[in-house]
C-alpha cells in the first residue's frame, strides 16, 4: 500500500483529496502534519479521528513514514521548507499553488528539485485536469485569438489559477505581460503567447461566471467548463501516478513559470509598463502576511 501524508489542513483540499487519495488502489492516506494557522486543531483532531491517520508533529517525521506527501497549506511562505523536507526524505511530492513566494525561492526550488531524484508536481488542478489536457490536444495545432478568462477573488491566490489554466490550455510561453484596464471593480491584464495571441485575463472581478474562458480556434467559437470534480480528480490522478511511476507529469520550468507571470502581472500594475521574464525590476517576490490574516479571519 502507498502511504500518503497531507501538510496542512488549512483549506477544503485536504477533505476533499483524502477521499479521492483513498478510492485509488492501493493507496491511502495515513499521516497529517497541521499547524493549524487557519481551521485550528480541533480540525486536525477531527480529521485524524474520522479519516483515521496519524497526527505528526514536523514535515519531516511525516515524510520518513510516507511514500508522498501533499503539502496543502494555504500559506505559500512555509511551501519551500516543507517541500525541502518531503524531497530530502526521498519521496515524492506535490505543492498547492501558488508555489512560492519569490524568484530566490524558485531558484532554490529548481536546485532542489535537480538534486533529488524524488518526483515533484505542483501548481492548479485548472491545469492538470483531464478537460484542459484534452482540449490542448484538440486545439495544439490551431490558431488562437479572442482569448479571454475570469478569475474573481485574491489576485495572486486565486489569480494563478487562471494562468495555470491558460499555460494548460495553450502550452507554456507568456512572451509579456501588460496592464490594460485597473479599477476598483476589475482588473484587466493582456498575457501576450508565443503562438502569436493575446489573452485577456479578468482578475478581481464580480463577474458572475467564476472560471469564465473563451476564446476562438481556427475561428471557431471554443470554451472549457471544469467543476470542482474535474479539478481535484485532476491533482489526485496525477499525484497517484506520480507515487507509482516516481516520475513528475510536469518540467521544473512548467511548475514554475505561473509564479513568474504573476510576478510579471504585479509589477505592469505598478509601472503600467508591458513587462517581460527577463525586465522584472520592482517586483520579485509576494508576501502572504495580509492574504494568510484576512483568510484565517
Amino acid at each position: 500500500m502507498k502511504k500518503i501524508g497531507f501538510i496542512d489542513l488549512d483549506t477544503s483540499h485536504p477533505r476533499s483529496f483524502v477521499k479521492r487519495i483513498n478510492a485509488i488502489n492501493n493507496f491511502q492516506v495515513t499521516g497529517v502534519f497541521d499547524r493549524g494557522r487557519a481551521k485550528g486543531k480541533a480540525e486536525t483532531k477531527a480529521f485524524c479521528e474520522e479519516f483515521g491517520v496519524k497526527e505528526y508533529d514536523s514535515a519531516k517525521a511525516l515524510a520518513e513514514d510516507c511514500d508522498g506527501v501533499m503539502v496543502l497549506s494555504a500559506d505559500w511562505e512555509t511551501h519551500l521548507e516543507d517541500i525541502k523536507a518531503v524531497l530530502e526524505a526521498g519521496k515524492a511530492c506535490y505543492c498547492d499553488k501558488p508555489l512560492v513566494k519569490s524568484l530566490d525561492e524558485i531558484k532554490e526550488f529548481v536546485e532542489l528539485c535537480q538534486n533529488s531524484k524524488a518526483p515533484m508536481f505542483a501548481g492548479s488542478g485548472w491545469r492538470w485536469n483531464a478537460k484542459t489536457k484534452a482540449l490542448a490536444e484538440k486545439i495544439k495545432d490551431s490558431k488562437i485569438s479572442d482569448a479571454m478568462m475570469c478569475v474573481p477573488s485574491d489576485r495572486y491566490y486565486y489569480g494563478i489559477h487562471g494562468v495555470e489554466c491558460l499555460l494548460g490550455m495553450f502550452g507554456s510561453g507568456i512572451k509579456a505581460v501588460k496592464t490594460e484596464i485597473r479599477t476598483d471593480e476589475v482588473t484587466i491584464v493582456s498575457l501576450y503567447h508565443k503562438r502569436g495571441m493575446a489573452i485577456r485575463l479578468v482578475l478581481e472581478t464580480d463577474f458572475p461566471l467564476s472560471r469564465f474562458n473563451i476564446f476562438s480556434a481556427d475561428g471557431n467559437e471554443q470554451s472549457l467548463l471544469i467543476d470542482g470534480d474535474d479539478i481535484h480528480d485532476g491533482i489526485c490522478g496525477n499525484f497517484a501516478q506520480c507515487v507509482n511511476s516516481g516520475k513528475s507529469p510536469a518540467t521544473i520550468e512548467e511548475l514554475t513559470e505561473a509564479v513568474k507571470i504573476m510576478f510579471m502581472i504585479e509589477e505592469s500594475l505598478i509601472t503600467a509598463k508591458r513587462i517581460c521574464p527577463d525586465s522584472l525590476e520592482q517586483v520579485s517576490s509576494v508576501s502572504s502576511i495580509k492574504f494568510m490574516a484576512d483568510y484565517c479571519a
